[in-house]
């Protein structure tokens, strides 16, 4: 759906989608590289390595050489955080979007940072309850230190938006993560 431009007018920020995420992961090195065959690009040999990512050279200048990496997609809810004249403008092809994890039963056991995720005294992570009208259908949170930029072409479904106050504590922890804006008062409920 949206790997149709028209499709961008519905990408809107504060908006849960599903989107194909890479693993994190599967980003740690040895790396799997792509060597293409000659004679047909979709065939090749899958290797691990670390890889060489020294420059190579063009008219004695270096340039930087680039290297197919294969690594494991899957569905993931996310939040739209970047601002929605540019998530719809058919110029810009990227979104920067923040994961959507689901709170399994063993995470609650950690009673400490369960405590201060659902009483919003997390620096980080925040909490969506259960059907907050986002598409949200089990405890969840919304992680901030993995924010990341995808191809709009990579969101597959839309769900709903969050509810005001869950999306303003999304940006207060956005700036507070990176660090800018204005500080906050020193209450001692957060770690900034």
């Amino acid at each position: 759906m949206f790997r149709d431009k028209n499709n961008w007018n519905l990408i809107e920020r504060g908006f849960i989608f599903e989107a194909a995420m890479y693993f994190h992961s599967d980003t740690k090195r040895p790396l799997s590289f792509f060597i293409r065959d000659d004679d047909n690009p979709y065939r090749g040999t899958v290797v691990g390595k670390d890889g060489d990512f020294s420059p190579a050279f063009k008219n004695g200048k270096p340039i930087a050489v680039t290297q197919e990496v294969i690594v494991g997609v899957k569905p993931r809810k996310v939040l739209i955080i970047s601002e929605t004249l540019f998530n719809q403008s058919q110029s810009f092809e990227y979104i920067q979007v923040a994961p959507v994890m689901g709170i399994s039963d063993s995470d609650k056991q950690d009673i400490d940072w369960y405590d201060d995720l659902i009483n919003d005294k997390d620096p980080l992570f925040i909490y969506l309850p259960q059907y907050c009208t986002a598409g949200i259908t089990k405890d969840s949170y919304v992680d901030v230190s993995e924010l990341t930029s995808i191809h709009k072409s990579m969101l597959l479904k839309k769900y709903g938006d969050l509810p005001p106050d869950r999306l303003d504590l999304v940006e207060q922890r956005i700036l507070g993560w990176l660090d800018i804006g204005e500080k906050p008062e020193e209450s001692g409920d957060a770690a900034y």
